[in-house]
């Protein structure tokens, strides 16, 4: 009996022992976040555990926490002991895993184990993460941008690096023929050098590239005595196991002996045509803010003189030179001297074709110094910005006109328009020329009512009003061009701009050193004064000063505001004449406006008003007293009617007398 009750006690006791165990390791919940997630080389993330108490009618404590990884971390804010009670759930223990770059890092699940112990028996909780093959090939030249001067060569190194954990191939696919920025002109190539790790036959060859591998090779590209200046770019296609081809771009510079980036040269591009953003034929560009800064010369002593610049524009495709007009400008820098900022504009030919345009701008000079080993050298800069020409679908521009009869009572002004676009206008595009001569005062809007297929040139012809005064001169006359056949009709806006000859008898001077241009005719209104702007012109090569003065005259007063002008040779300024009419002013009046030179009058203009006919002069044709007295029957007339007048009243009023009386 004493047997059977030891038997009873030793398995309650073993029984007791289980129930802890079992309290410990069945009633402890614990998960992670993200569990079998994937972290790439090189990564770190944080995990979050969450632990739960099952059994609610304990209180379990002094949970100590240990982690057996040294790529898993407990973070320093999350201690690694803690209490649980019987209502709690504890998730703020984080902890950090960090897949380390290695060349050698396996790929794959990967497994780590999170010890909890409370004091007594430890739990072990097994959690994992993925880490997903490592392609990472790194290929770039180390200078992809070299600068040679005619006849050198340069050489380009070229690098490919393995960082990953797979062996893979490498194969140069090719290498382009570099070509000309202005011209896309094939002239220069690049051989494979013969120091590459694997021989000069690379290319066409797979090359393994083991984790932790570097290859490098090198490129040599040869210039000659005619190779052209300017930027010649190539490029280089490889690809990782014979897919995903990708190109390596590298540029050569081939510059003149001269060449020194310390003459600087900056300038800006933009297209100034109705402020848009695309560029077609017949559009206003400038080179806008060009600054030349001497950042050559050390020497105060020193300096860089007979600066000239020049600029050419090249169409891409073919090289073509499309602009005509040179630009020259001279001046000399000294030591950290800059120039202001200005600008040159250019018209887009009306011809130009779509495509990539390259602006070339130059700027050369000679070294003046007291160093007799660079005095008298040349220096020079260029630099290169590109913009593109559309040919929009629907697009069209003056491109001509001719200007007959011009001195005739109605001038004949016949305009080219052309449809430059791929798509056909007609008449309910409403398309609309504006004629602009500003020194005429003319600026009108002249509607088409015509078609215009694609390509096509159909002409425009316009009575112009030209006065008759018009000072015999040369007139800039400006031609734009609007439609409304779709949305890119705010893009029409190419200017056709030239100069006629107005030869009409009409030069008020023989001094061809002076020059008065503006609208001589107004309406005026009586009681008001009336402005007449106009514009004058200093053509002597010295400064002038001049007086400006109104002849007498009986119809009205006039002032010039300013009534002196001193003007720089070859400027133009404008000035005001302001005319009030009097009660002698007829419909049509004229004034002379002189202009004088140390106090004798060098040049007169004549100036016209016209009134408004009102009241009798409205009925008869013009100022009632000139009319009655040179037309004695058109004064008794006048005579008569006021009479009659008087007559009627007499019996208006007689008649509305007796009336009264009768109702009395």
């Amino acid at each position: 009996m004493k047997m059977i009750r030891k038997l009873l006690t030793t398995l309650l006791v073993l029984l007791s022992i289980t129930a802890v165990f079992a309290t410990f390791a069945d009633d402890l919940s614990v998960i992670t976040s993200d569990n079998n997630g994937t972290i790439s080389h090189g990564d770190t993330i944080s995990r979050t555990l969450t632990f739960t108490h099952l059994n609610k009618s304990t209180t379990q404590s002094n949970y100590t926490i240990t982690i057996t990884s040294s790529d898993v971390v407990l973070n320093s804010d999350s201690t690694s002991s803690f209490d649980l009670n019987e209502t709690a759930n504890i998730t703020g223990k984080t902890y950090n895993i960090t897949v380390p770059t290695g060349t050698n890092m396996t790929s794959g699940e990967i497994n780590y184990t999170i010890n909890i112990s409370d004091g007594t028996t430890e739990l072990e909780k097994t959690f994992s993460y993925r880490i997903p093959d490592n392609i990472n090939i790194s290929s770039d030249f180390l200078d992809n941008t070299l600068t040679t001067e005619n006849g050198s060569s340069e050489t380009f190194n070229f690098t490919i690096s393995n960082l990953g954990n797979i062996a893979k191939t490498f194969n140069i696919e090719s290498i382009s023929n570099l070509l000309l920025n202005t011209n896309n002109g094939i002239n220069l190539t690049a051989q494979l050098g013969s120091n590459t790790s694997h021989g000069t036959n690379f290319v066409n060859k797979n090359i393994t590239i083991s984790p932790g591998d570097v290859y490098e090779f090198n490129l040599t590209v040869q210039t000659n005595s005619s190779s052209d200046f300017g930027i010649y770019e190539g490029n280089l296609i490889y690809s990782i196991d014979n897919i995903n081809q990708t190109a390596k771009t590298f540029e050569l510079s081939v510059l003149p002996e001269s060449h020194d980036t310390r003459l600087e040269l900056e300038f800006d591009l933009d297209d100034i045509t109705n402020d848009d953003s695309d560029t077609y034929p017949g559009d206003y560009m400038r080179i806008a803010d060009i600054s030349i800064t001497n950042e050559y010369t050390n020497n105060d002593e020193d300096s860089i003189e007979d600066i000239e610049l020049e600029y050419n524009v090249y169409l891409v495709s073919d090289g073509d030179d499309i602009i005509e007009e040179e630009y020259t400008q001279s001046f000399d820098l000294e030591e950290d001297q800059d120039v202001d900022e200005f600008d040159i504009q250019f018209q887009v030919p009306y011809d130009a074709v779509a495509g990539k345009y390259i602006v070339e701008v130059i700027v050369t000079g000679e070294i003046s110094s007291d160093d007799d080993t660079e005095d008298g050298e040349e220096i020079s800069n260029r630099v290169y910005e590109t913009f593109n020409v559309d040919r929009d679908s629907r697009h069209v521009i003056p491109t001509d006109f001719e200007l007959s009869n011009t001195c005739s009572e109605n001038p004949s002004l016949i305009v080219d328009i052309t449809n430059i676009g791929t798509n056909d206008l007609d008449e309910d595009d409403d398309i609309y020329v504006r004629v602009n001569i500003a020194d005429l005062d003319i600026s009108e809007w002249h509607y088409f009512n015509d078609s215009i297929d694609s390509e096509d040139t159909e002409q425009l012809e316009i009575e112009l009003d030209i006065p008759a005064n018009a000072e015999d001169s040369n007139y800039v006359i400006e031609l734009t061009s609007k439609h409304d056949g779709n949305s890119n009709s705010n893009k029409d806006g190419s200017k056709l701009t030239s100069t006629f000859n107005l030869e009409c008898g009409n030069d008020l001077s023989d001094n061809s050193d002076i020059m008065i241009t503006g609208q001589t005719s107004e309406d005026g209104k009586s009681g008001s004064q009336t402005k007449y702007t106009l514009s004058l012109t200093n053509r002597k090569d010295i400064t002038v000063k001049y007086d400006l003065s109104i002849n007498e005259f009986n119809w009205g007063t006039a002032i010039a505001n300013p009534s002196s002008i001193t003007l720089q040779p070859g400027a133009t300024t404008s000035f005001d004449v302001f005319v009030m009419p009097g009660d002698n002013a007829k419909d049509t009046n004229s004034l002379t406006l002189d202009i004088n030179q140390n106090g004798k009058t060098v040049l007169s203009k004549n100036l016209e008003m016209k009134l408004p006919k009102t009241g009798i002069r409205s009925l008869f044709g013009g100022n009632s007293e000139r009319q009655t007295e040179s037309n004695p029957i058109l004064a008794l007339l006048i005579i008569a009617m006021a009479y009659i007048g008087i007559r009627e009243y007499k019996m208006v009023q007689k008649s509305n007398k007796k009336s009264s009386k009768k109702r009395k």
